[in-house]
């Protein structure tokens, strides 16, 4: 911590004499003697803090000198503040001055020019008095570290690798807790593999500093069956910073045990290839901190001429380095339990077992581990010598003991010219790539990190080093509302709510005028409670060039229908946008600027129930996911919703092409009551040439429409793979072509008794019908009458119906009463396999429905459950007192409900 606070005044200073010499300003004279020997002096504290860092966890005085150089090094960092603000004031008066130079009055000091004058002389006494006061101050703790024998950091690099490098030899005997990471791994080392595995095959160990990633290598490396698997093992220790020859030296070293003499990197690649050609070798590369592949790659291609079965593992602090080498299988090292902890520090302090006086103290300090081996083996080392129980106790409440070598790796370096947040973004994600951070929660829409938890031993050592400088933050707590459109450098706010007249807590629309620096996620409620248009221009949504996705709800106390399509239009954001939901808008048209969105990858429009048509959407190229719930005015989607327009006259010789909403993942249409026609594009394929329509379509979701008559063509030719669709659409059936399909659910299947259609789907993983009120038998399952023809010459064993389904769902079918078995199919058409992966069924509300399959005790079937309103079913396969529980009772998970 004083580190970084005197690293940065150092920087301040170098900054302050810049910014003097481009300025051609002085401000603060005199002091040039104190300003050179305060930086001076601080150069050599900076030199000894390493040391002071170290000696301050036994010694006291050295830690109160450390806490007098922290204050210090605030005030110094207040009076540069000070002198950076003068500086730039005085900059500010001297461009006045030019300004002034050929007015009149220019030349006729007035009185408020003598009173700033001498405003300015007593601003520059006042920083020079200050910085002779605190030069004395730092003159006085440059003295002292002489007293507390505070050594100079003199270490080299080498020194600084040497102290890193590791070796393979390990004592297996002192390691506790690794035993299942150790057996896979092991296992993963001995598999012989398959011709087609990658190659090199690369295993790699990820975990934060001191989880014991060296140590279970070290464990695998010398298990006995590893030794005789492999022709030619070699330890290496990569460690920072990369130097790709002594690596490749290193290599050539562990299997002619003799350093090499040759310094051409060619050369030594070469030689590298030749030593592992063809033989099946075992290579770690411990400590890996590059994530460059311009590292990697020329050790990539010079390892995978090795033998089928060779190995390489890697062990690093750094996701992404796992990524970089392509691991083919990654061990994340999860923390010890507390009691292998306390067994490790127990064994290190060779505290005997029936030692009652060490061991509720030993225990605590193992809590204090964090499940770290290196923590563990450290403190173990430390209370070695010690043997009264006062002196475990005074170990126990020193919080720096976690400290010693966390704060070394220098993460954070300043940046000119790049936003603060752009700045922390990349420090954090350096931070989650050496596994600092667990818990992850990832964002739905983007997979970016939008929560996370510091491991516990990370906060323990950041909260001991800003004791009573820093302070927790309840994130629970909501920013106030009151002038908030005075935060001009607000970067993040999730929700911004405008008031209605009687809404003393809630904002005007115009209040965002000035937020142009907010960024991400920003959800605006309440627009329906606006009453002046002019409101919603003062916004200048447009003018927020860093929001990626926009929330519209129009919802309010008073609402004013018709101002909806103004407000709404006038709310134009950035083209720049990528996600927008409107919700409870009333408008009949929708916002003429929204397919000005071209970088629009989500659209949601919620309750809009006025609107009238929907937008020209099929040439936004990188909308992926369409949402359009209850729209009750919607009645004909026409060919202008794909992007074509009616007349066709633009697109008239054009349409060869023409590939429209080519990025479609997703399409949900549910509620839309009144809808009835939905036009394709007809005659338009012979007209102008082949038109792609949603290539890339993998959900279709059409939900309650009940007056939707048909869908069109250009569906049947998507590669859908998750289906819920109104059976009541007249062709339907038609989308359950697409070989591809994993899900179906199937709503209102009134008039459907045959379904065994769907039996041939050879991907289909997940079936749900429900919603029929009228079905009275249903035939998933039966062989249609000529397939003996179709399947004749063949064995009839090969006949197998729903091959992968896995869930199977029945609900609010009335009227259903039994679905057939297998019998007469056995009789029919021989030997028949049905459903042979089926692993869950449920079944609710089918209260006439009289028995289950009979083909279940032939299927993989792991969990069943009979809710609500199946009377007779519930009475037939009832826990052990049901006449057909017996047929059921393999099943391992069973709920059944009365």
């Amino acid at each position: 911590m004083a580190e970084s606070l005197v690293s940065a005044l150092l920087e301040q200073f170098a900054s302050i004499a810049a910014r003097e010499v481009e300025e051609e300003i002085r401000l603060v004279v005199g002091v040039g003697k104190e300003v050179q020997k305060l930086e001076d002096n601080l150069g050599t504290i900076q030199e000894v803090l390493e040391d002071a860092e170290k000696k301050q966890l036994t010694d006291k005085a050295v830690k109160h000198w450390l806490k007098k150089l922290k204050d210090t090094s605030y005030e110094m960092d207040d009076v540069l503040d000070e002198w950076n603000a003068a500086m730039i004031k005085s900059e500010i008066e001297k461009e006045e001055e030019k300004a002034a130079k050929n007015k009149v009055c220019s030349f006729i000091p007035s009185s408020s020019c003598c009173f700033r004058k001498v405003k300015k002389l007593g601003l520059r006494y006042l920083i020079a008095r200050k910085i002779k006061e605190l030069s004395g101050k730092i003159d006085e703790l440059f003295n002292e570290r002489v007293k507390y024998g505070l050594k100079l950091n003199r270490v080299k690099i080498d020194e600084l690798f040497n102290e890193r490098r590791t070796t393979s030899l390990v004592d297996a005997s002192d390691i506790l807790g690794r035993n299942t990471y150790r057996d896979d791994l092991v296992s993963k080392l001995l598999g012989d593999g398959s011709e087609g595995e990658r190659s090199p095959y690369v295993i790699s160990l990820v975990g934060m500093g001191g989880i014991g990633k060296t140590t279970l290598a070290q464990l695998a490396y010398n298990d006995d069956k590893v030794k005789d698997h492999f022709m030619i093992r070699m330890w290496v220790c990569v460690s920072q910073p990369f130097d790709r020859c002594r690596v490749a030296k290193a290599i050539i070293q562990e299997v002619e045990r003799d350093s090499p003499n040759i310094t051409e990197f060619e050369t030594l690649m070469q030689k590298v290839h030749d030593l592992v050609e063809g033989k099946k070798f075992f290579l770690v590369l411990d400590d890996v901190w590059t994530e460059e592949a311009k590292d990697w790659d020329p050790f990539k291609f010079a390892l995978n001429c090795g033998a089928q079965g060779s190995r390489i593992l890697v062990t690093t602090r750094n996701e992404g380095v796992a990524r970089m080498v392509y691991s083919v299988y990654k061990i994340n090292l999860e923390v010890l339990s507390k009691e292998d902890c306390w067994s490790i520090i127990s064994k290190m302090a060779f505290v005997e077992k029936d030692n009652k006086q060490l061991e509720d103290i030993g225990r605590e300090l193992a809590n204090k581990c964090k499940g770290l081996p290196l923590a563990a083996k450290t403190l173990g080392s430390l209370v070695r010598d010690k043997r009264s129980r006062q002196e475990w106790k005074n170990i126990l409440d020193s919080d720096l003991w976690e400290l010693q070598d966390v704060h070394k790796e220098g993460y954070l370096h300043s940046k000119p010219n790049f936003e603060m947040e752009i700045i922390g973004e990349e420090y954090f994600e350096k931070l989650v790539m050496h596994s600092f951070f667990q818990d992850f929660e990832k964002d739905d829409d983007d997979d970016k990190i939008i929560r996370c938890k510091m491991h516990d031993i990370v906060h323990d050592f950041a909260h001991s080093m800003t004791t009573n400088e820093c302070f927790t933050i309840d994130s629970a707590k909501e920013l106030g509302i009151d002038g908030i459109g005075k935060l001009s450098s607000l970067r993040t706010l999730e929700e911004f709510r405008i008031g209605g007249t009687n809404d003393s807590e809630g904002c005007k629309l115009g209040e965002l005028k000035n937020l142009n620096h907010l960024k991400g996620y920003l959800s605006i409620k309440g627009l329906g409670n606006v009453i002046d248009v002019q409101e919603a221009k003062n916004a200048e949504l447009k003018k927020k060039i860093q929001l990626r996705d926009l929330e519209l709800i129009f919802d309010g106390e008073n609402r004013r229908v018709e101002n909806d399509e103004l407000v709404v239009n006038a709310l134009e954001p950035h083209p720049e946008l990528e996600m927008l939901d409107i919700e409870w808008y009333k408008g009949t048209m929708y916002p003429n600027w929204i397919t000005y969105l071209t970088k629009l990858k989500r659209l949601q429009l919620w309750y809009c129930d006025k609107l009238e048509r929907l937008p020209p959407l099929g040439k936004l190229p990188f909308l992926e996911s369409l949402t359009i719930e209850v729209s009750n005015s919607l009645k004909k989607v026409g060919v202008e919703f794909v992007g074509i327009e009616s007349n066709n006259k633009k697109d008239k010789g054009s349409t060869s092409s023409l590939v429209l909403f080519p990025k479609l993942k997703s399409l949900w249409i549910d509620t839309l009551e009144e809808w009835e026609e939905w036009y394709g594009i007809g005659g338009r394929r012979e007209e102008g040439g082949g038109v792609t329509i949603m290539p890339c379509l993998e959900t279709l979701k059409i939900w309650d429409c009940p007056k939707l008559k048909a869908l069109p063509n250009f569906l049947e030719t998507t590669p859908l793979q998750d289906l819920t669709i109104d059976c009541r659409i007249s062709n339907w059936m038609t989308l359950t072509t697409s070989p591809g399909l994993k899900r179906i659910h199937l709503q209102q299947c009134i008039d459907v008794e045959h379904l065994s259609f769907l039996g041939k789907l050879p991907f289909l993983e997940s079936l749900t019908i429900r919603d029929a009120n009228s079905l009275k038998k249903m035939n998933l399952w039966a062989i249609e009458p000529n397939n003996n023809k179709k399947e004749e010459g063949s064995t009839s064993s090969s006949l197998i119906l729903f091959p992968n389904l896995k869930s199977l769902k029945f609900g609010f079918l009335e009227e259903w009463e039994e679905c057939d078995g297998i019998e007469g199919i056995r009789e029919e058409g021989g030997g028949v396999t049905i459903m042979p992966r089926l692993q869950e069924l449920e079944i609710w509300h089918c209260p006439k429905l009289k028995s289950l399959p009979d083909f279940l005790p032939t299927t993989q079937l792991k969990r069943l459950e009979i809710r609500y309103g199946c009377p007779i079913l519930s009475q037939r396969y009832k826990r052990e007192t049901g006449e057909d529980w017996p047929k059921i009772s393999q099943i391992p998970d069973i709920q059944i409900y009365d």
